[in-house]
């Protein structure tokens, strides 16, 4: 193992190449949240943030923010949201910047 890093290191090669495509066993695996702006009222709001165990979901204002960088993907506030939220397909993780996985949605007034 140590060769092949001295020989990536020397050659300036830093990843390799795998996986080459798409895992099939992907589908199956649970994914992060998405949710609907507007349908969201603030105290559900609050109470699916309260029932995240990473501290994924927060209440700012007049809005939900979800980070993707901590959401473990429990399905906890999906419970909670029952038809106002689902699973998102094809959740794609990788980003150069943290900030860019905070996603944000607007609250609305419904109870």
């Amino acid at each position: 193992m140590a060769l092949w890093t001295l020989r990536g290191a020397r050659r300036g090669i830093v990843t390799t190449r795998f996986p080459r495509g798409p895992e099939p066993e992907a589908a199956a695996w649970p994914t992060p949240p998405h949710f609907r702006d507007d349908e969201i009222g603030p105290e559900l709001a609050l109470r699916m943030a309260e029932a995240c165990p990473s501290s994924a979901l927060e209440v700012a204002g007049s809005q939900l923010l979800l980070d993707l960088g901590r959401c473990t993907a429990c399905g906890r506030c999906l419970e909670l949201a029952h038809r106002l939220g689902h699973r998102r397909p094809n959740a794609l993780l990788a980003t150069r910047r943290a900030g860019s996985l905070v996603i944000s949605y607007r609250l609305g007034d419904a109870k």
